[in-house]
């Protein structure tokens, strides 16, 4: 991840716990850690004020940060792009090496 990319995921994610912690009836939201996991994503681990830990899959497009909270029931779904994003890769090579 370039600096100016980690730089500015960091005030993102900061920003997103401010917002977060600020909703009437909420808890304190914290970032306690975030780990790039390509040029343009990360997951971030939020601690509430309850104790709890919250896990945020973010994601840049365009110079704009995104955010997505999953839950434990949205892993299997996102276990699943995982695998279908190889096979579609497979294919355009394919054609990509076939010339279309």
């Amino acid at each position: 991840m370039q600096r100016d990319t980690a730089l500015s995921l960091d005030q993102f994610a900061e920003a997103v716990a401010r917002a977060y912690s600020a909703r009437p009836g909420s808890v304190s939201f914290e970032v306690q850690s975030i780990k790039a996991t390509s040029a343009t994503t990360a997951l971030v681990l939020f601690r509430r004020g309850c104790g709890k830990l919250c896990l945020g899959l973010f994601y840049e497009v365009a110079g704009r940060w995104w955010y997505f909270l999953p839950r434990a029931d949205h892993v299997p779904g996102l276990s699943a792009v995982a695998e279908a994003m190889v096979e579609v890769e497979q294919y355009n090579f394919k054609v990509n090496t076939r010339g279309s």
